[in-house]
């Protein structure tokens, strides 16, 4: 099953969790889904349509918090018309995720760690975590255009724009298992630190710092991380020609 965001079909599940906001509509279509939304939708599409803009000057806000996570997320929306014949519409949502999980990895000496292989000295010792609490931060943008310039053309463009960084695979995964005793085995290795329960404790620690500093993107303390940028454009454009009608949609 793919995701669908104001007409644009994507196969890529996260769109999906970054997309609805500001929504309008959803709608869920049992498959197959071919005719309107491509070959690659046989298992049905999660057709999600964004708020447009207002016929008045409407301003929204709302404001929310979890409290296990100490997650805060606030929305605020502006819309309505510019003219006679043209509207716009701003939505932003920030949210920000301290974190549910607790990391409770610890410096313990590198099981892998061989000198004869010429590997620098400071990578003798794995340095544990310096986020107990990896969490994630995102904000997300849609501008909205729409507009009727004449009896017989109608257009509507949507911009997307989000960008998420996030404490890399600690922010929501455990490991717990397979199992040696009490503890879980990392690449076959005990984890002193974890515990073979399902609760809220995660064990990802950081690289040492000899080894990080060595690759692209790596960070000064060996600490994980991830980042994602997403832009995407929607644009629908009609025309009626008397008894016809042409409408058309490019993402």
């Amino acid at each position: 099953m793919s995701v669908a965001i104001d007409g644009v079909q994507t196969s890529d599940g996260r769109i999906a969790q970054l997309g609805i906001f500001d929504v309008q509509q959803v709608e869920v279509l049992k498959g197959p889904q071919a005719l309107l939304f491509g070959k690659n939708n046989t298992a049905g599409v999660i057709s999600i349509a964004t708020a447009d803009p207002t016929d008045g000057l409407e301003i929204s806000g709302r404001t929310s918090y979890e409290f296990v996570g100490d997650e805060s997320t606030t929305d605020v929306a502006i819309s309505g018309p510019l003219s006679e014949t043209f509207g716009a519409r701003l939505a932003v949502r920030y949210r920000n995720l301290d974190g549910w999980l607790r990391n409770t990895a610890r410096p313990i000496a590198n099981p892998f760690y061989r000198a004869a292989t010429g590997a620098p000295a400071g990578a003798a010792q794995l340095p544990g975590t310096t986020d107990t609490r990896p969490g994630d931060k995102e904000i997300l943008a849609r501008l909205t255009l729409k507009g009727e310039p004449s009896d017989n053309f109608t257009f509507r463009a949507k911009s997307f724009f989000a960008r998420n960084k996030d404490a890399g695979p600690g922010t929501a995964t455990q490991n717990i298992g397979p199992c040696t005793g009490a503890t879980p085995r990392m690449y076959g290795i005990a984890d002193p630190a974890a515990d073979c329960v399902v609760d809220n404790r995660t064990t990802i620690g950081n690289l040492p710092a000899a080894i990080s500093t060595t690759m692209r993107g790596g960070t000064a303390d060996g600490s994980p991380y991830g980042k994602l940028t997403v832009l995407t454009q929607a644009i629908d454009l009609g025309w009626k020609l008397g008894a016809v009608s042409i409408d058309t949609t490019t993402g």
